[in-house]
């Protein structure tokens, strides 16, 4: 005669049906994590730059830095997206040579609310954020994010003592060029965000871009002033 189904074979067949249930609801979940999400602006930093490209960016003069033209700025370029600066430069010589010794240094003075009058006072704009990429032997070495310490140093100073180590970046560097990706402060407004691009080797030479730059208006303006009591050199060679 014919057995009762055992009660464990009723309860495997409940729990094949309510597993399989919560696959199905699981799936578009399980689908958005594994997505890969598009980087910021459609710009990955893998030093290839190829994302840069047709992209609106600014010239600086070849050889108005003559004695090294490591640190002989050529073009730049920044866009904002997704909450993010993206930084892009090149140099007529190659990228971190550092062949006076010491280390090369490329930094992006950024200037969050457009106001000049607060942060660290350079050529014109009041940077709350100093992003520096250094490195030797034509390869980047490190990069810090400076941050203006404004409860310590006050509303505005030219001090480079009133940087703080703080905030992230992200970059890769080939022959001449260098991307960046650097996350930014409360103070940050898209519309009113200006940058200022310098380089500096260990004894001194360095080129400040010609124009201070913005993602938004495109603006343009020229100052000639020097910059070279803002900031030495990187951090040292081994």
């Amino acid at each position: 005669p014919p057995q009762p189904e055992s009660p464990r074979s009723w309860m495997r067949s409940v729990t094949g049906i309510a597993a399989a249930s919560l696959l199905l609801l699981l799936m578009p979940i399980l689908a958005t994590l594994l997505s890969t999400a598009p980087p910021p602006g459609g710009i990955v930093i893998d030093g290839k730059f190829r994302d840069w490209e047709g992209m609106h960016g600014f010239t600086d003069p070849r050889g108005d830095q003559g004695a090294n033209p490591d640190v002989d700025l050529l073009s730049y370029k920044v866009h904002v997206a997704d909450g993010v600066l993206l930084l892009y430069a090149n140099v007529s010589g190659l990228l971190f040579s550092a062949r006076g010794g010491g280390g090369d240094s490329l930094y992006a003075f950024v200037d969050e609310d457009g106001d000049a009058a607060t942060g660290f006072q350079v050529r014109g704009i009041g940077a709350e954020r100093a992003v520096e990429f250094y490195g030797w032997d034509r390869a980047l070495a490190g990069t810090a994010v400076w941050v203006y310490e404004a409860s310590r140093a006050g509303t505005a100073s030219d001090d480079w003592r009133s940087f703080d180590l703080g905030g992230t970046a992200t970059a890769e560097a080939g022959v001449s060029q260098l991307e960046a990706r650097a996350d930014v402060g409360p103070r940050f407004a898209e519309d009113r965000v200006r940058v200022l691009f310098a380089t500096m080797d260990a004894s001194g030479n360095g080129d400040a871009a010609d124009g201070v730059v913005g993602p938004a208006t495109r603006a343009h303006s020229v100052r000639q002033e020097s910059i070279a009591g803002a900031r030495v050199s990187g951090p040292p060679a081994p």
